[in-house]
């Protein structure tokens, strides 16, 4: 026959089983503060067998616990619930919930669970310190791009200013090798740094209305000269209902396209590399984007094609040593197609070549009524307005300053140079300029505040544009300044046209609409 309780204590005996059963330590006590009622699982945690009843905390824990405890104690039998965490024994972590009751005799009394969280803690512990080194390693990576980023803007400015002069043929091959190494060290610098992005779930991209064909038909002139020189044929082709002006983010659909396409000429020896966009219509306004790159090289056999998008890895040991690079490129592109609600797939054959689809999601935008910004016209129509313009460049490196300076004054831009920010007021007060270019850290006062010092002053130069030139590159970091107030923003190492093109779009109404700074000049 089953088991049935007749009698109260029966009843108590079955629940003094239930609680001896359960893993968790509970105890009840009187106004007193001592026990009267301890399930095992708290006598084995202090040690202690049943003569624990009519005891308290005085005989088992240090004066200042005991204190602790029953200040809470006192909280709870005043009606409140109370949940702590404590430290109980050696090493072992507590999360004791306390709440009142009422005893048999009509007293008030507490009855109290601890759950031991020890194991929680060092996770969590864990889990602090892996996030402290991740942002040790993130704030060590974005150190180390700044400190690449600015030597890289002195050879890779040289090589800018070399290259708009009179050279020997085989001058002017020597500059564009230098040209094309720095691009890929700072592509590389990119990839490490996406890397850590993508670690942290940090990788975003930000779409904005732009040119679609423009900025495929930029990635595609980019590697024109490179697929030359190696006689690979490069062409793209474009279906005729994909929409020239969409929402997309150029910046992340220019990355991996230029990762695909540089992929494609890497391998491939003899042949040619095709580029091909098309569409897909979803509903009114939306369309999957595919661009495909498509070579004649070596191709990848079946079992290694799953090994691609994993970062740092490469089709076998010897690609590495072949060709170069880290392996992160097509990871970063995946990542990205992804973010974007598209992806990557690619269909390959040993010996004939593979062919890699990049999708991405976009809405269709309206045509602009004037060029964006970072166009290609867009620089070739800001050359055009810079002569004569007044330029400060506030940087506390002299090759930077010495790169500025190579760069603008062939555009008929005048030049003067200032090591700090205190530098640059004081050269503000000598004589007015038109534009400031403005490195973001320096001794003595850094970029930010230079700028909150020039918006404030009352001079007729307080509304100077100001240009960000920086090697502070990371995502964000340009809406970081830009939200500011600075007026534009240009990433070292600098490009010529793209400095070009900053400064005339913030200049251009000034030239066009002399301001009192150049009437007082003239």
């Amino acid at each position: 026959m089953a088991y049935l309780p007749t009698r109260k204590s029966d009843n108590l005996a079955l629940l003094e089983a239930m609680f001896d059963a359960l893993p968790d330590p509970i105890f009840v006590k009187n106004s007193a503060h001592q026990w009267i009622y301890a399930n095992r699982p708290f006598q084995q945690l202090m040690g202690v067998d049943e003569d624990v009843i009519g005891k308290d905390d005085r005989e088992f824990v240090p004066p200042e616990q005991v204190e602790v405890f029953w200040a809470e104690d006192l909280k709870v039998f005043a009606g409140n619930h109370s949940l702590n965490e404590e430290k109980i024994g050696d090493g072992v972590v507590a999360l004791t919930k306390k709440f009142p009751i009422t005893l048999p005799d009509g007293s008030v009394g507490l009855v109290a669970i601890i759950f031991d969280i020890t194991q929680y803690k060092k996770m969590e512990e864990k889990a602090q310190e892996l996030a402290a080194a991740s942002a040790a390693k993130s704030q060590f990576l974005a150190t180390i791009s700044h400190e690449i980023r600015t030597p890289l803007n002195g050879i890779l400015g040289m090589a800018q200013a070399l290259q708009r002069e009179d050279l020997a043929p085989n001058q002017r091959d020597m500059v564009a090798t230098i040209l094309e190494s720095g691009h890929i060290l700072v592509s590389l610098v990119n990839d490490v740094l996406d890397l850590t992005k993508i670690e942290a779930g940090k990788l975003e991209v930000s779409p904005i209305d732009g040119n679609l064909h423009q900025t495929l038909q930029s990635v595609v002139s980019l590697f024109k000269s490179a697929a030359a020189d190696k006689q690979v044929s490069l062409t793209s082709s474009f279906a005729p209902d994909v929409p020239d002006y969409l929402h997309f983010d150029p910046l992340r659909v220019r990355q991996c396209v230029s990762n695909l396409v540089a992929n494609a000429l890497k391998f491939t020896e003899s042949g040619s590399i095709a580029v091909r966009l098309s569409a897909e219509r979803t509903d009114d306004d939306t369309r999957i984007i595919s661009i495909a790159v498509e070579d004649t090289g070596i191709g990848i056999a079946d079992d290694t094609i799953a090994k691609l998008f994993t970062e740092f890895t490469q089709a076998d040991s010897s690609t590495t040593r072949r060709f170069g690079g880290t392996g992160l490129g097509l990871a970063i592109t995946r990542k990205l197609a992804r973010l974007m609600g598209g992806d990557v797939n690619v269909v390959s054959r040993i010996g004939h070549g593979s062919t890699f689809t990049f999708s991405f999601r976009a809405e269709c935008a309206a045509e602009p009524g004037s060029v964006q910004r970072g166009e290609e016209g867009a620089v070739a129509g800001a050359e055009q307005h810079l002569a004569g313009l007044r330029a400060l460049v506030v940087d506390d490196n002299f090759v930077n300053r010495k790169v500025a300076r190579l760069f603008l004054e062939p555009l008929g831009v005048r030049v003067a140079e200032a090591e700090n920010g205190m530098v640059a007021l004081e050269a503000l007060c000598a004589e007015p300029f038109d534009v400031i270019l403005l490195d973001m850290h320096m001794p003595v006062m850094d970029g930010p505040d230079t700028f909150r010092a020039i918006r404030a002053s009352a001079e007729v130069w307080a509304e100077t544009p100001v240009i960000a030139m920086t090697a502070d590159a990371m995502q964000g970091d340009a809406e970081k300044y830009l939200g500011q107030g600075m007026n534009g923003y240009v990433a070292k190492p600098v490009e010529m046209a793209v400095l070009a093109a900053e400064i005339g779009r913030v200049s251009l109404r000034r030239v066009t609409q002399p301001s009192r700074l150049s009437s007082n000049a003239a």
